[in-house]
């Protein structure tokens, strides 16, 4: 994953952190484990319990669509795409 040069972090559909490139540790620190909202926000409960804050994992699994979100601060820039997502893949 070091290859991409921007942020990656590939999150489960528990929210759980189970990858990650070193460009992504570089902005939100060394990861020590724990689900997204606390690593890359340091919230202790999911996004969509804060005023402001959009979860595009929660989308994608509520609707099947590919989400893809791009953030500037605290300001969202929202693509969809309207693919649907092949449930229980497995990389391996």
């Amino acid at each position: 994953m070091d290859l991409i040069l921007d942020p990656l972090v590939v999150i489960d559909s528990d929210y759980n952190v189970v990858g990650l490139n070193s460009a992504a540790e570089e902005v939100f620190g060394d990861f020590k484990g724990g689900k997204c909202y606390e690593y890359i926000f340091g919230f202790k409960k999911p996004c969509w319990n804060y005023s402001g804050y959009f979860c595009p994992i929660k989308e994608t699994l509520d609707d099947g669509d590919i989400d893809i979100s791009t953030f500037v601060g605290n300001v969202k820039i929202k693509d969809r795409y309207e693919r649907r997502i092949i449930r229980n893949y497995h990389i391996g």
